[in-house]
């Protein structure tokens, strides 16, 4: 059986690791799987699935629900709790 999935996710965040901004930064760390932070950037509710010394990887919808998978300075991005959480 095939398990390659195009339209995964998966597909999004490797196209996401092309675009890194510094490629000096170190290589992308994955998250846990049993521990995804939940995190906030801007007004995108979604988690940190990579990150490096100074940037994440913040996967989330958009406020008009637009899927997106982004690289964001690590200090622009915040930690949210479950209950305050308002991701899909």
């Amino acid at each position: 059986m095939n398990k390659f999935d195009p339209g995964s996710k998966l597909m999004e965040v490797i196209a996401a690791d092309k675009r890194h901004p510094d490629r000096t930064d170190g290589n992308p760390q994955h998250s846990s799987p049993w521990d995804i932070p939940l995190v906030k950037e801007g007004e995108i509710f979604g988690t940190a699935v990579e990150y490096t010394r100074s940037y994440g990887l913040v996967e989330g919808h958009e406020p008009d629900r637009a899927y997106r998978v982004e690289w964001f300075p690590a200090a622009d991005i915040k930690r949210v709790d479950r209950a305050d959480w308002h991701g899909k």
